[in-house]
């Protein structure tokens, strides 16, 4: 079988670039909307950076978190919610749980922040503890 290579090109396939972001952080906030605003002009940089480096490479965000109340959860809404310039990929969530949900969740202040643990979770690609794996 012969290939012509202007075929290939023509038929150009773009493999997307993931860029991951590893959080932990404090769980009491001093100024909430200063650090969104942090978290907004750091992805932004982000942003500016990849478009001169990677052209017209696709790329997204994923971030990796235990979604603890706090910074965890601050930097995860941040990129979750981030619209990558020019781009159709939607950035995503793993959570990485150091103790199986049930136990972990015992921890939380109060109901409000235990549903916003469980709506985050379920937005995520991949949970996972111990040695156990979710993916959704």
């Amino acid at each position: 079988m012969n290939i012509d290579s202007s075929d290939i090109s023509k038929n150009e396939v773009k493999i997307q670039t993931i860029l991951r972001i590893g959080v932990t952080g404090h769980r009491k906030l001093e100024n909430e909307q200063l650090l969104r605003k942090s978290m907004q002009k750091a992805l932004s940089l982000i942003d500016e950076t990849q478009k001169a480096s990677l052209k017209d490479m696709p790329y997204t965000y994923n971030v990796i978190s235990p979604l603890a109340e706090g910074a965890d959860r601050l930097v995860a809404k941040e990129v979750m919610e981030w619209q990558v310039l020019d781009s159709a990929y939607k950035p995503s969530l793993n959570v990485v749980l150091p103790l199986p949900k049930e136990d972990y969740i015992k921890d939380f202040e109060d109901i409000e922040s235990k549903n916003e643990f469980e709506t985050l979770l379920g937005r995520c690609y991949v949970y996972m503890h111990s040695r156990k794996n979710y993916i959704s």
